[in-house]
């Protein structure tokens, strides 16, 4: 599958990293698995969503959101690694969040990324 989610060994960090083409059936599944695991992990989370391997997701205007991750109740943070081009299509799932207070943070390296997450986890913690 196209997106691999894993936990951090010692913190709360769920880090999801995209790769290849996303299709709409694995979309769900992938959703499916990361509502289990949110509803099983700790009370706050810090997601990281590596999506700079990820090719394409061509079905993703047509989707319906599952539970948008953004509004998950024990989402602390969402920090997401990826290249300008995907922007647009992180686009529907913001705007499905209108009106809430979103803790959002985008950027390009990785490294950065997981520094800013482990810093965020530790003082959940």
């Amino acid at each position: 599958m196209p997106v691999n989610l894993e936990w951090h060994p010692s913190l709360p960090i769920l880090l999801a990293t995209y790769s290849g083409v996303l299709s709409t059936d694995e979309y769900y599944m992938m959703s499916e698995q990361r509502q289990t695991m949110l509803n099983n992990g700790p009370d706050q989370i810090i997601l990281v969503a590596d999506m700079r391997q990820m090719e394409s997701f061509p079905d993703s205007l047509e989707i319906d959101l599952c539970e948008n991750v953004l509004t998950h109740e024990k989402i602390h943070r969402v920090l997401i690694v990826s290249m300008n081009g995907l922007y647009s299509i992180l686009r529907n799932a913001v705007a499905a969040t209108e009106g809430r207070d979103l803790r959002v943070l985008f950027f390009h390296d990785l490294e950065e990324v997981l520094n800013t997450a482990e810093k965020l986890a530790q003082q959940l913690v």
